[in-house]
């Protein structure tokens, strides 16, 4: 799934405000419901908020840098931030700005992009303005937040949106009359008007009902807004009117040059040109290209930006960036366009032109050449998820992931070590003096484990092929899981197959080694996330033999698992493919399971991915869009992270804490 994907099929968490007591814990209420908050937003916290303050003890506030959550999270990798970047627009090429994912947004000045304090946590879809001085840009829960030349503030929607969901489109005559378009709860046809001091709802034809998710002008009374299932609506200064064909397709954005030549796109990759009478399917080159995401126009050059294309099947080398141009009979790719997601794109000129995307990227196009932030390219190629982290090591932590991507952490600066394209790195440890990873060679099909040179990866020997997932140690000893049941031990420096006694073969996901008579071993599902035939597993390797531990579930992938000591170890997981929070804590005296999350009553709803923990009164749970929770010892807390990409990794020391996910995402938290 790609980030424009993932950002149009959210799911809501709820937690803080349902104080449920289960066996004798709370989840509890120290921080606000994320489905709730007192800016109409999603508590998933924005980087530097101005409501990213925390109550000191002498009654002040205290605010937290620029980059950094309410709760401390502060972004490493990316910088300055890792968000989706989703929209962009500039007053000239020495004012541009850039919106996106947890409410992000970010300011050019001509020289730099740096983040700016936002009002709202939502993510923000569009961005448009009628002067360096009067921006607007909208999003999720209905938002509209206005730029008034040095602040950025929400306007109220009033009780005409009061039943506004989302909001994906922005734009302006002049900057007294601005129309924002999206959909309601109800999934119908958002249409909302800004008058210089007030927003009013305009109602849609009655036989309109689907959202909108775009809208662009030739002229005051001559503006065009796109959306679900063919909606397409023109507005003549009194009405909005239904025109051309009945169609399935889906617009995700509209711009043009006039009334009778202007372009329509989907998330298929199809692009169409409204002739004044009818739409015609305008040619791209090549033929096929991957979903559109925006369109741009300054007048006379039009320009479209989307999802990257694998032109051969399964080999990342030969991926392709989608930033094309009209030449009058085609769209035709730019050859050295960036090799990422793309889904926002605006420029001064036609040979001056910004693009924005995955992971906080960057990029501007002189009319012939690239200049990009892009982490993902170098790094770790498509989606740049970055699977593990090890605390420093000599001075120096590894985060490992997609593509061969290994980064070197030194003094809060992180440095890519790009390794084989076609390696994935799923883990990494300290052992010792050494650091040791696993992942899998896409190219030669096996499993791989690997020792750091302080440069390079360096492979070692393996008594199998199978795709590894995750690897631990006790001090003495490495361990090693991953598909159809299998797990390695390091000993003297060789790997050995451990035998596990359970009749299915499900994959192993993780492993945590309390000492070296607990292992502890957690999975369920198979290789494609499939449960059916392969339960959920959890397994103690007492340094002789793999015991199993039965579970109150049935229906779920185990994903993490941390413990304090053999009496005392939290398991997390979901549903399979992220679905349905799991939290269990397994008491060694009683020999029983506590479920934190039960299926009947469940307070999470997103998929946990990963625990760790200082002690057993200072845990970390991490998982999908965002969503970090800590423990204190008597109740888990919802805690803002500053981001809404997957996180999939949380790892740390005595004084700090990561996480890692989606996006090449690094955050760090300072620990006391």
């Amino acid at each position: 799934m790609t980030d424009v994907e993932r950002r149009n099929t959210k799911t809501s968490v709820r937690l803080g405000l349902l104080v449920t007591a289960v066996a004798g814990l709370t989840l509890g209420t120290g921080c606000p419901d994320p489905g709730t908050s007192s800016d109409g937003g999603v508590n998933r916290d924005l980087t530097g908020t101005v409501t990213d303050m925390s109550t000191t003890t002498d009654g002040g506030t205290t605010v937290q840098p620029l980059g950094c959550s309410k709760d401390g999270w502060c972004w490493q990798f990316p910088a300055p931030q890792g968000n989706g970047l989703l929209a962009t627009w500039g007053s000239s090429g020495q004012d541009v700005w850039a919106v996106g994912g947890a409410g992000t947004i970010v300011h050019f000045d001509g020289s730099k992009w740096s983040i700016v304090r936002s009002p709202t946590n939502n993510t923000l879809y569009a961005i448009w303005g009628s002067s360096a001085k009067n921006v607007f840009a909208v999003g999720d829960r209905g938002t509209v937040l206005r730029w008034d030349g040095s602040v950025w503030t929400q306007l109220p929607l009033g009780t005409d949106g009061k039943d506004v969901a989302q909001l994906y489109g922005v734009w302006g005559a002049d900057g007294n009359d601005v129309w924002f378009v999206g959909n309601h709860l109800t999934a119908g046809p958002a249409l909302l008007r800004w008058n210089g001091s007030t927003i009013s709802r305009v109602l849609a034809p009655a036989t309109i009902k689907f959202g909108l998710r775009g809208i662009w002008g030739a002229g005051k009374n001559s503006i065009y807004t796109a959306g679900e299932s063919g909606t397409l609506l023109r507005w003549d200064g009194t009405s909005w009117t239904s025109f051309g064909p009945t169609m399935s397709a889906s617009w995700a954005a509209i711009s043009g040059i006039s009334d009778n030549n202007f372009f329509v796109a989907t998330r298929t990759g199809l692009i169409y040109r409204w002739n004044g009478t009818s739409l015609v399917l305008a040619p791209t080159n090549p033929s096929t290209v991957s979903g559109i995401n925006g369109l741009w126009s300054d007048g006379t050059s039009v320009f479209a930006v989307g999802d990257i294309r694998y032109p051969t099947a399964g080999d990342p080398t030969k991926r392709e960036g989608m930033f094309l141009k009209w030449d009058g009979t085609n769209f035709n790719r730019i050859t050295n366009s960036p090799k990422v997601h793309l889904s926002g794109v605006w420029g001064t000129s036609g040979s001056d032109v910004f693009v924005v995307g995955v992971a906080g990227t960057t990029g501007r196009y002189d009319g012939a050449n690239f200049t990009t932030s892009s982490v993902l390219e170098d790094l770790t190629g498509n989606n740049g998820t970055m699977y593990g982290l090890s605390a420093a090591v000599n001075g120096t932590s590894l985060a490992v992931g997609d593509s061969g991507g290994t980064l070197r952490g030194m003094s809060g600066t992180w440095l890519p070590s790009p390794g084989s394209i076609s390696l994935r790195l799923y883990s990494v440890t300290a052992y010792g003096n050494d650091l040791l990873s696993v992942g899998y060679d896409f190219t030669s099909s096996k499993g791989q484990a690997l020792r750091w040179s302080g440069t390079a990866w360096s492979p070692e020997g393996l008594p199998t092929s199978t795709r590894l997932l995750k690897i631990a140690t006790d001090g003495t000893n490495a361990y090693a899981v991953g598909d159809d049941k299998t797990f390695l031990v390091r000993s003297g420096g060789k790997w050995n197959m451990i035998s596990v006694p359970i009749l299915q073969a499900p994959t192993l996901r993780d492993v945590y080694a309390i000492d070296s008579k607990n292992i502890w071993i957690v999975g369920g599902g198979d290789k494609t996330e499939q449960l059916a035939g392969f339960a959920p597993r959890v397994l103690v390797y007492d340094g002789t033999s793999v015991l199993d531990v039965p579970l109150p579930v049935t229906d779920r992938i185990v994903r993490g698992v941390w413990g304090a000591d053999a009496n005392n170890v939290w398991v997390v997981g979901d549903g399979g493919l992220g679905s349905g929070g799991l939290l269990l804590r397994w008491n060694g005296g009683s020999k029983t399971w506590t479920d934190l999350n039960p299926a009947a009553n469940p307070i999470i709803s997103q998929g946990l991915r990963a625990i760790w923990g200082r002690s057993a009164t200072d845990i970390y749970a991490v998982g999908n869009s965002g969503l970090v929770l800590h423990y204190d010892g008597t109740s888990w807390n919802y805690e803002q992270s500053g981001t809404d990409n997957n996180l999939v990794s949380v790892s740390g020391s005595a004084s700090e804490v990561f996480i890692t996910g989606t996006g090449g995402s690094i955050l760090r938290k300072s620990l006391r």
